[in-house]
């Protein structure tokens, strides 16, 4: 049985991986080692040496000790409710 497409990306988990300083030259190089690693790329920030992306929860922790990243960040949402809301 094979999956529906894009049910496979409802298992992603959103992500930031912050580069290391001296990597910032190398950032489309290091977005695509990450991409082999299993990080789905969907921007690349080269002044702030920032990757968001995508992936697997069970690949976060390699992807976060993969050398020259500094840091990695599960993205996270905010609800600051509707214009007429109450302030809380």
């Amino acid at each position: 049985m094979t999956s529906p497409p894009g049910d496979k990306d409802k298992d992603l988990v959103e992500a930031i991986v912050t580069l290391a300083d001296d990597e910032l030259p190398n950032i489309h190089s290091m977005a695509k080692s990450l991409a082999r690693k299993g990080f789905k790329v969907s921007t690349v920030l080269e002044s702030s040496g920032i990757i968001a992306g995508k992936a697997q929860r069970g690949a976060l922790d390699k992807i976060r000790a993969f050398k020259g990243v500094k840091a990695l960040e599960e993205s996270g949402s905010v609800d600051i409710g509707p214009p007429d809301a109450d302030v809380q």
